[in-house]
């Protein structure tokens, strides 16, 4: 294999855009249900109002009144915490501009390797678990990695590297027999 070699220029956009897209993911995911779970929250606790009787425990009123405080409490818990991965992602992104922090991404038959100014990954094919696209970015993951290990922009190597890319990940990282699932959509 011809070693696929990118060299980047820091793009602060697209630094702060691929650092806000596994935040965006994650509140999909997790909140895929959440209108669902606040709709009937909200629904027992105003049956609970409307049927309720003077001389009867308010159990509905209790339950009502919990789910949607669980609701208001998760919801602002994450946006809270979202705005400080946020802010910190703005401040890391001027830190880098400042730095002129380019990169190097070589894509070889022993592996992927990055480089920047501060840092240098070796991380061997065999140790890859799975990549994913979102909204024109590839994030490959390596094992025991629960946040993306690379990502790449479509924007900034280009859509026929980009596909070329999605070749050599399906290539090397599928096991035989199965067919890798490339998640597209979340």
């Amino acid at each position: 294999m011809k070693e696929r070699i990118f060299e980047l220029p820091f793009d602060r956009e697209n630094f702060i855009t691929g650092h806000k897209t596994p935040w965006i993911i994650a509140y999909k995911k997790r909140f895929k249900h959440f209108p669902i779970f606040a709709g009937m929250s909200i629904i027992i606790l105003i049956l609970g109002i409307l049927f309720r009787q003077e001389d009867e425990n308010h159990i509905s009123l209790c339950i009502g009144g919990m789910l949607v405080f669980y609701c208001i409490a998760t919801w602002s818990l994450f946006a809270e915490k979202r705005a400080a991965a946020y802010k910190k992602i703005v401040l890391l992104a001027d830190d880098f501009e400042k730095e002129k922090m380019d990169c190097t991404y070589v894509f070889s038959d022993h592996g992927i390797e990055y480089r920047d100014k501060e840092k240098q990954l070796k991380v061997q094919w065999g140790s890859i678990k799975r990549y994913d696209t979102f909204n024109g970015f590839l994030f490959i993951y390596a094992k025991g990695s629960i946040s993306a290990t690379f990502y790449l922009s479509e924007e900034e190597i280009g859509v026929e590297e980009f596909k070329l890319l999605h070749l050599l990940l399906n290539d090397k990282i599928s096991v035989p027999g199965k067919k890798l699932v490339v998640n597209t959509r979340l």
